[in-house]
């Protein structure tokens, strides 16, 4: 006979959806649409490899936005009661890719800036490397 788990071992099982969760969002709203396809089978399946594909390679683009401690400047920040992150790996590499198409409509705008602002030139230049670092890993 088997015993109940612990609150604790429950707890801990229950937290291992939580990478799931995130990952049906980032196939349906939160990403691909998945979910508003039209297409017939055999398209729905190679729509579903070359998917698996994509979001693999994005996944460990996020994973190494957040290695590089840079992934703050693309998702919003969490609440300091929130334990688990925001975004998922897949939706901090999607943003990243935004800000640093952002960044490039925006930059010649940004220095304009600066020459009012010059005491917000060092968040500026924190952001610009940033954008180097966030460059180099999508």
């Amino acid at each position: 006979m088997t015993s109940l788990p612990t609150l604790e071992q429950a707890l801990s099982l229950y937290a291992c959806r939580w990478g799931m969760e995130m990952m049906f969002k980032d196939c349906k709203s939160g990403g691909y649409n998945l979910e508003r396809t039209t297409v017939n089978d055999a398209r729905f399946l190679a729509l579903v490899l070359v998917m698996a594909m994509a979001y693999c390679l994005a996944t460990l683009a996020g994973d190494g936005l957040r290695k590089l401690k840079v992934n703050h400047y693309v998702t919003r920040l969490n609440e300091h009661a929130r334990q688990r992150p925001r975004h998922s790996e897949f939706g901090t590499a999607l943003y990243g890719h935004l800000w640093c198409c952002g960044m490039e409509v925006w930059t010649q705008l940004a220095i304009e800036l600066m020459q009012l602002k010059p005491h917000k030139r060092l968040n500026y230049q924190r952001g610009m490397k940033a954008l180097s670092l966030i460059q180099t890993t999508l």
